[in-house]
């Protein structure tokens, strides 16, 4: 399927370089525009760790982000095994997710502006 040659080799380039890859990409998606950096599972569920074990407040309304923040980081090993777990079936690319960063969402249906990077 021609529609996903430049989405597959940004994938198959992830796997090969791991962790510290990241590219900038923009999805057409059913009439909105998503916009941002492809990076690896890995950094993504790093940052979310990092964002969640951040939250500031009192300690009954940090307990739960904490929580799952740790949950997050001490589970990080388990996607680094991931691919050698799979089937070769289930190892095919499958664009139906992505994680991105600094990402920026225009919906032309409704004319929203981009969101805060985060």
């Amino acid at each position: 399927m021609v529609k996903f040659d430049v989405l597959d080799l940004c994938i198959f380039l992830m796997r090969k370089i791991g962790e510290p890859f990241s590219t900038g990409i923009t999805l057409f998606i059913n009439g909105s525009i998503i916009s941002g950096e492809l990076i690896h599972p890995i950094a993504y569920f790093k940052a979310l760790a990092t964002f969640l074990e951040s939250a500031q407040g009192d300690p009954v309304s940090t307990m739960v982000p904490h929580a799952l923040g740790k949950m997050f980081r001490d589970n990080i090993g388990k996607i680094k095994d991931m691919p050698n777990r799979l089937s070769e079936e289930s190892k095919k690319i499958d664009p139906e997710v992505l994680y991105l960063k600094n990402v920026e969402v225009w919906n032309l249906r409704s004319c929203t502006c981009p969101t805060e990077k985060y």
